[in-house]
């Protein structure tokens, strides 16, 4: 049933087809050649032409209007079976011609285009037997003349250089702005350099056949440069297209205008009567001297304008631009299958510039003549269309169509099939079609029949009528904007007289896919990484993928372009490359539509190198005072997206080859503006005053493109340039080719950096920084120093001092030394350069003004000693200041008794003698600068007493100090305390171990304890809890307890005096431990003695290492002995003590994550040890008769008490307070007290030697908890908290909240009550 079912479907499906290609029809032409082949000689030659028809027609083939028979061309050409298609091998020049196919069967006949066949070839240049020899000067144009080669098809014509060595290799010429070439082959070289002369290696001319693959190479040039300083020259028109061009339409447009001139002109391009075209079909090319618009439109006619321009002017050339075309079709005729006794009517219509004059008609091949007319009276032809009424089968044939204009034709084939069919639908609707509302839709019903069915269409069964609705005149549907409404079935209706046929599809209409996000523009530097976002939300009936576009094209997602499979959203390109740049799309795609949105992408790169265009030197004459000169032009090599802020001008000379300096320019830059009066003769005027600053910068900017500026004499520079962006310097331009050298002439300054000084008491010393070579300006170069004593105020002139004194210096040395001078004596001095030129006699000074200077000769130690010094004030334990006598101008002048040189300062020197906290002694030193007489000095060890002396400073000396004073200073804050550490006890506790601040600055009172939660290093950390105060400076070490496992503590551990705490503490921070059972901890014996043992245990290697234990033991042999147990520890030893000599106890490790009765524990193994000695021998003192007789007497002794206190109830009777607090404190103690599962052992102080400090759980510290004495009947009896009964005890003692705030100390006395804090549930402690 099945397979019957298949066959069926499979039949219903294939037998449309077969009706399709068994209907009876005329010939159609379906493949063709093209309207020119050219061929090479050494391929066959393929003329293509297949037609299709019922019969299948038969093929004939007819060459230059003649008909031509492929079997009699002596075996070389051939029809392909069952096509018209000819192959002719070895295609000789007797084969070319125009072809034409016939393709006929029983109905008509089908032409296909007149194809012509052309051979390729390529003629020789004309020939020549030397080399032409073409010259120019430096910075003039030159033209290249080309006669070259005609050839099929046209060849492409280009220049080269020819090699030395073997004349068949060419280098192709690189064209530029400024090399480049016209369409007919010439080169121009439009400002000629150096490096055209090529070595004298000659130009040729080449033409290259693409289709022949075969070259020629023309007359060869050589050109000679003139070594002459160019000139700059505005711009000259060379050549340019002609000024009247014809192009056909959709073709390509290019036009060329060529300006010599020096520096290079720029060409620019403009349309004078319109613009040109924004639809990216415009480009230029040769630097711009090339206008290309591609696929040409009739709105691209008018007139265009290039203009070449360079800072000396422009030329401007104009091409007049007209569009033409082959004829185009507007409307083409179709075939037709129609029935007995129907009209057709056949349209031809086509356009061309210019216009076609006339419609040209065939039927099978021959033209229709007026007989053919007055024959078939029902056939009619009015220019453009062809009518036939009342059609007969008779009427079957081929019609063509031609139309012509000088450009080419338009041709067509089409046919008029008479048939007699019942309606069928070839192409029945979809299943579903699918559509997103708002977008037109058609939904297919291609029909067949004789004569044509009329279609109707219905939707949910109910008739489809105008509207958005209209049928094609095959019977396609079309819905435009289409509604989710118009969702539902559809069925296509086709009838004729024969019969009627039905078919129906589903029509699904969708809602919009949309962008939620759409990508953002960015723009990026090289190497560095961008990701671009996409979403979207489609059809709940539809899914949607996202895809990425790069300039249009589809991006594979390899290497730096990743598309996480997690997130198809994204796109993310990584190590950015300056041609990632572009347009990049983001398609949101389902499988009925799709939505686009562009970003774009720009890469910035540093700048392309610049290069230098020309350098242009004047060498300078000292005789005629002509300063030497250059001036550079360059241009930018490109900016890479991000604007050139400013060019990098550098040079480098003979005197230091590797090295580049930068030029230095100067400008100035308005600093301000202001608006002054004045008034002259009552006239008030006013006046814009500027301020200008001068400065100096390397920095050229971005928009010049030339600079002139001073060189030095006597040098040779090379030249070359950098660009710079935001992103960095682009690489420095190649070496410009010319180089500038300068005459000699005088130095232009003297030396910079002189100065003198004394490095012993007679002599002076005068120095300066060598000037280098290119300073010189000649190649003799020395300096000359000039000295002598300054004179005075009123100091007569003394011949032998007061005289000038001259020395001359080699141009290596930098420094002269003066000797057998006085003590600090000021002298006056020049340094000068002189210089003297290659063969002449006369040396010159520098064209500078020297500089007179002034120094001093050499200092001696300062016999002045500073007077009077003593402490005035005492600011803080730190800071005091000091004062001492002035030292008059005359005291330091005095040349035996004074300071024998310049007063630079004092300087006092302290240490501590003694202190209070130890005696250890520090020199320290404390300078003051310039003639003062009082300072303050503010690191003064504090609480010390202090040792002071002064001493005078000149330069280069120290005098002798002042005799010493001794002062006391303050008590201060202490510094930080040392060596603090912070060690997990268990998991909710910490031990904190330091040592005494180095720095104590005085008595050490006592600690205080700050801690507060630390979550993460990105959260700053939580509240500072109260301080835990210490009143004792010798506690060194607390446990804190209370606090969460697992958590990250901060402990700051201050010292305190009498004046404070440390204001520059140290801090540790902890985690406690994790609040999971510890792992089980087995202990060793390491000795035995008499009353005890020596335990140790390791946590190596556990996964959960508990830091907090005890031991618990009890005696071995006797059953109702209870469990004792030790005191907490966190150390890995212990011992075990108090014991009985000789006896066997069980022992065990308990391993604990802390204090509170929550705490988790884990047990070691049960150990059972021996102490050693003999064992006590004990006695059953129930059996003897004391022990009876005193228990009688207890018993007796505990009824007569009972009786008592019955009495006294019953009288209503007091008590005392001194009698019911003792009790009651004891029970409250022991309510607080922790492990009461314990009892206490031997020789165990429970809590030995620690303080239990206990807090709430808000870590809110009662300071009085600390506080002994400050303890006052204040504390329980004021407030209203605080209240006695009518017995006077106090009533809020015996809350349950209060039995969990006391301080309990395990090691004094029986639970003795100190503080309370109520209001808590889960205490913090703190051990000691």
């Amino acid at each position: 049933m099945y397979l019957d079912t298949m066959s069926h479907c499979l039949a219903l499906l294939v037998l449309p087809i077969a009706l399709i290609f068994t209907i009876p029809s005329p010939p159609s032409i379906i493949r063709q050649a093209d309207k020119e082949i050219i061929f090479d000689p050494r391929i066959n030659i393929e003329i293509p032409c297949v037609a299709k028809g019922d019969p299948p027609p038969k093929y004939t083939w007819t060459r230059d209007k003649r008909i031509y028979d492929p079997s009699a061309q002596n075996n070389r050409v051939a029809m392909k079976s069952n096509a018209g298609t000819l192959i002719i091998t070895n295609p000789t020049a007797a084969d070319q011609g125009w072809y034409q196919c016939n393709a006929t069967n029983q109905y008509g006949t089908a032409l296909s285009f007149t194809t012509r066949l052309r051979m390729a070839e390529l003629s020789q240049f004309p020939y020549s037997s030397r080399s032409k020899v073409v010259r120019a000067r430096r910075g003039d144009w030159v033209i290249l003349d080309c006669t070259p080669p005609t050839g099929v098809p046209d060849p492409y014509i280009y220049w080269s250089v020819v090699g030395d060595s073997d004349r068949d290799q060419f280098g192709t010429i690189t064209v530029s702005a400024r090399v480049t070439q016209d369409y007919y082959g010439k080169l121009y070289i439009l400002n000629v350099e150096d490096e055209d002369e090529k070595d004298k290696r000659p130009y040729a001319c080449n033409a290259y056949s693409r289709r022949l693959l075969l070259l020629n190479q023309g007359e060869l040039t050589v050109l000679e440069v003139e070594k002459v300083s160019p000139t700059n020259k505005a711009p000259v028109k060379l050549w340019t297209s002609e000024q009247n061009r014809v192009f056909l339409l959709g073709h390509e447009m290019r036009l060329k205008c060529i300006f010599g001139g020096r520096p290079t002109p720029q060409v620019l391009w403009r349309k004078i009567d319109g613009t040109l075209p924004t639809d990216g079909r415009f480009s230029t090319d040769s630097e711009g001297q090339e206008l290309v618009i591609r696929s040409v439109k009739f709105s691209d006619a008018g007139t265009y304008e290039c203009r070449g321009s360079n800072e000396l002017g422009m030329a401007l050339a104009s091409i007049q631009v007209v569009i033409e075309s082959e004829p185009y079709w507007i409307e083409r005729p179709d075939d037709e299958n129609v029935g007995v006794g129907e009209d057709v009517s056949f349209v031809c219509d086509a356009d061309g510039r210019p216009a076609p004059n006339k419609v040209d008609w065939y039927v099978n091949g021959d033209p229709i003549q007026s007989e053919f007319l007055q024959s078939n009276p029902r056939i009619s032809i009015n220019n453009k269309v062809l009518d036939v009424t009342n059609v007969e089968m008779s009427d079957t044939c081929v019609f063509s169509c031609n139309v012509t204009n000088k450009h080419g034709y338009a041709w067509s084939n089409f046919y008029l099939n008479v048939l007699s069919e019942p309606p069928e639908i070839q192409e029945p609707p979809d299943n579903e079609t699918k559509v997103v509302e708002g977008e037109s839709v058609e939904i297919k019903c291609v029909t067949f029949g004789a004569p044509r069915p009329q279609i109707f269409w219905k939707r949910n069964n109910q008739l489809i009528t105008g509207g958005r609705f209209s049928i094609r005149p095959d019977g396609t549907l079309f819905l435009s904007s289409s509604t989710v409404a118009d969702s539902g079935i559809y069925e296509c209706i086709a009838t004729n007289k024969y019969g009627t046929v039905s078919a129906k599809g589903m029509l699904s209409v969708k809602q919009k896919t949309v962008l939620q996000t759409k990508p953002n523009n960015q723009e990026m530097k090289v190497g560095s990484f961008v990701i671009f976002r996409c979403t979207a939300k489609a059809d709940i009936g539809l899914t949607h993928l996202i895809d990425w576009l790069k300039d249009g094209h589809p991006i594979s997602y390899t290497g730096r372009f990743i598309k996480d499979s997690w997130d198809q959203d994204t796109l993310k390109i990584t190590d950015l490359q300056f041609e990632d740049g572009g347009t990049y799309t983001c398609v949101a795609r389902t499988e009925v539509d799709e939505v686009r949105a562009d970003a774009t992408l720009v890469v910035q790169d540093r700048p392309n190198r610049p290069r230098i265009d020309s350098v242009m030197c004047t060498s300078g004459s000292s005789k005629n005072g002509i300063e030497p000169k250059v001036k550079i032009d360059w241009s930018s090599g490109g900016e890479n997206n991000a604007k050139i802020l400013h060019y990098i001008l550098q040079y480098n000379t003979s005197f230091a080859s590797t090295e580049w300096f930068d030029v230095i320019v100067k400008g100035q830059k308005e600093v301000s503006a202001s608006v002054e009066n004045s008034t002259d003769d009552e006239i008030t005027r006013l006046t814009l005053v500027r301020r200008f600053e001068h400065f100096e910068t390397e920095k050229i900017p971005g928009t010049q493109s030339d600079l002139t500026f001073s060189l030095s004499c006597w040098a040779n520079y090379t030249f070359r340039i950098k660009a710079v962006n935001r992103l960095g310097d682009s690489d420095p331009s190649e070496i410009a080719t010319t180089s500038c050298y300068t005459n000699p002439c005088r130095p232009a300054r003297h030396p910079l950096g002189v100065r003198a000084f004394g490095n012993q008491s007679d002599n002076m010393i005068i120095t300066w920084n060598l000037m280098p070579k290119i300073d010189w300006n000649a190649p003799l170069f020395w300096y000359q120093v000039e000295y002598r004593q300054a004179r005075k105020e009123n100091e007569p002139f003394n011949q032998r001092i007061h005289e000038w004194t001259r020395i001359k210096v080699p141009a290596d040395q930098n420094y002269v030394v003066i000797r057998d001078t006085p003590t600090y004596t000021e002298y006056e001095f020049y340094v000068k350069a002189y210089n003297q030129q290659a063969g002449d006699g006369v040396s010159g000074e520098a064209t500078e003004i020297a500089t007179l200077h002034h120094g001093f000769s050499g200092e001696d130690k300062p016999a002045i000693i500073p007077q009077n010094f003593a402490m005035e004030e005492t600011y803080d334990h730190r800071t005091a200041k000091f004062k001492w006598d002035p030292i008059t101008i005359e005291q330091a002048s005095d040349p035996n008794n004074g300071m024998r040189g310049r007063l630079a300062g004092f300087l006092i020197q302290f240490f501590k003698v003694s202190g209070n906290i130890n005696g250890q002694s520090e020199m320290k030193t404390h300078k003051v600068e310039g003639n003062v007489s009082e300072t303050i000095i503010d690191n003064l060890p504090p609480f010390s007493t202090v040792r002071l002396q002064i001493a005078a400073l000149n330069d280069r000396y120290q005098g002798e100090f002042s005799a010493p004073i001794s002062i006391m200073t303050m008590e201060g804050v202490p510094g930080p305390v040392v060596n603090l550490q912070g060690i997990p006890f268990g998991s909710s506790g910490v031990k904190l171990n330091w040592e005494e601040p180095e720095e104590p600055n005085g008595i050490i009172i006592g600690y205080e304890i700050l801690f507060q939660e630390i979550s993460n290093t990105a959260e700053p950390p939580g509240l500072v809890q109260p301080p835990i105060v210490i009143k004792s400076r010798y506690e060194l070490n607390r446990i804190v307890t209370g606090l969460l496992p697992n958590q990250k503590y901060r402990f700051t551990v201050l010292a305190k005096t009498a004046k404070g705490v440390s204001i520059d503490p140290n801090f540790v921070e902890v985690i406690t431990s994790s609040a999971e059972k510890p792992s089980q901890t087995n202990f060793q014996v390491i000795s035995t003695f008499e009353d005890g043992f020596n335990l140790t245990w390791s946590t190596n290697n556990q996964v959960n290492a508990a830091s907090l234990f005890y031991v618990k033991y009890k005696k071995t042999d006797d059953v109702a002995a209870p469990w004792l147990r030790t005191a907490l520890t966190t150390d890995n030893f212990l011992s075990l003590t108090d014991l009985e000599s000789g006896t066997r106890y069980s022992v065990v490790l308990v391993a604990t994550t802390g204090t509170e009765h929550n705490s988790l524990e884990t047990e070691s193994n049960v150990e059972v040890l021996k102490t050693a000695g003999k064992a006590r021998i004990s006695k059953n003192v129930a059996t003897e008769p004391w022990f009876i007789g005193m228990m009688v007497s207890v018993i007796l002794l505990i009824i007569i008490l009972i009786n008592v206190c019955i009495l006294v109830r019953e009288r209503g009777g007091k008590y005392s307070v001194q009698e019911k607090e003792p009790f009651q404190n004891q029970m409250l103690a022991s309510e607080s007290q922790g492990f009461d599962e314990y009892e206490k052992g031997p020789g165990d102080g429970g809590m030995a030697n620690q303080n239990l400090v206990t807090g709430p759980s808000n870590m809110y510290f009662d300071e009085k908890q600390y506080h002994d004495e400050d303890d006052s009947m204040a504390e329980y009896g004021n407030g209203e908290n605080g209240k006695f009964n009518e017995d006077g005890s106090f009533i809020g003692l015996y809350g349950r909240d209060r039995i969990q705030t006391y301080v309990v100390q395990y090691n004094q006395g029986q639970n003795q009550n100190e503080s309370e804090n109520p209001g808590s549930s889960k205490p913090y402690t703190s051990f000691v």
